[in-house]
C-alpha cells in the first residue's frame, strides 16, 4: 500500500534533510560522506520530485499572466 505524505509532511521531510546536509557540510565532513548522505536523503525525500501535468486550463492562464514555467 502506497502512503501518500501530505504537503507538511514533505516540507518536514526537505527541512529535515537539508538540516543533515548543513550540518555535515559546516561541520567539515568529507566529500564522499556527504554523496552518500545526500543520496540516502534523496530517496528518502523521493527525490526527483514527479510534477502532475498542467491541465490545458492552468497553461492557458499562466501562458496569459507571462509565467509558464516559472515556479512560485
Amino acid at each position: 500500500m502506497v502512503k501518500e505524505r501530505t504537503k507538511d509532511e514533505e516540507i518536514w521531510e526537505l527541512r529535515r534533510a537539508f538540516s543533515i546536509l548543513h550540518t555535515m557540510i559546516t561541520k567539515g565532513n568529507n566529500l564522499f560522506d556527504i554523496s552518500k548522505a545526500a543520496s540516502r536523503l534523496a530517496q528518502r525525500v523521493e527525490y526527483p520530485f514527479v510534477q502532475e501535468p498542467l491541465s490545458d486550463d492552468a497553461i492557458d492562464s499562466d501562458a496569459e499572466a507571462r509565467t509558464v514555467g516559472e515556479e512560485e
